[in-house]
């Protein structure tokens, strides 16, 4: 233990140092040195690992069981709140780089279909406000069979809660086909 005191320049100096550990060691106790700072890192492979998990929708309490079961070396505990706090980085990591993988599929889509339609809104400084998309055979499924259409928004996608809607029409076999789709920031006809 030492004690610090302050002078009356707002300086620091040590007062008293005591050398005499007044506990025991923790090691022995696995439970207590999951608290430790060195938990707070995690090495290349479970990083990876955890990364895994995550991108097949594995819960934060799951993969720290699985992990707890697969680490090789027992001694080295990962934290719950550190697992969270990794997931969290590859979340907003994967979010800012959401628009130009969307733009990239879409020009590939675009490349591949001639026909396809794909139309943006933008607001003042340049963030996508709505985003509508329609391939060629979207089109041509429309002119067939668009006499009747729903428009459904009730999906909205986990990370950005953003509306996702469909354009859907009937086929001459009664089966649901997709006209076209659009990402919505609201749900106002403003916005459309």
């Amino acid at each position: 233990m030492i004690r610090l005191l302050r002078t009356s320049d707002h300086a620091w100096y040590i007062s008293r140092i005591c050398d005499v550990h007044n506990h025991k060691l923790s090691e022995g106790f696995p439970g207590k040195n999951k608290q430790w700072n060195s938990h707070n890192t995690i090495d290349a492979t479970p990083k990876h690992f955890v990364q895994k998990l995550r991108e097949n929708n594995v819960s934060i309490g799951r993969a720290c069981s699985i992990l707890k079961v697969s680490n090789a070396n027992p001694a080295q505990h990962i934290r719950k709140e550190t697992i969270r706090a990794l997931r969290a980085k590859l979340s907003r990591e994967n979010l800012q780089d959401d628009i130009g993988k969307t733009l990239k599929l879409l020009d590939e889509m675009k490349r591949s279909d001639p026909h396809m339609l794909v139309r943006f809104k933008l607001d003042g400084e340049g963030t996508i406000r709505s985003m509508f998309w329609c391939t060629g055979k979207n089109k041509v499924d429309y002119e067939h069979f668009g006499d009747a259409i729903t428009f459904d928004t009730t999906y909205k996608t986990n990370l950005c809660s953003l509306p996702f809607g469909f354009f859907v029409g009937i086929n001459n076999h009664f089966q649901s086909i997709i006209f076209g789709g659009v990402m919505l920031t609201s749900e106002t006809t403003e916005e459309c």
